[in-house]
């Protein structure tokens, strides 16, 4: 992971934090994960 990319998320989730929308970006990441993860094990 560089270091910018790891800035951006950190930026990204600040705001969505002061937002208020903590509990949906969580539930999206992680169905985000399972999917790229299914799909990477899928394909190996």
């Amino acid at each position: 992971v560089s270091p910018v990319s790891w800035e951006g998320w950190r930026a990204i989730e600040l705001a969505e934090g002061q937002l208020g929308e903590q509990r949906g970006s969580a539930r999206a990441r992680i169905a985000e994960r399972d999917a790229l993860l299914r799909a990477a094990l899928g394909s190996s």
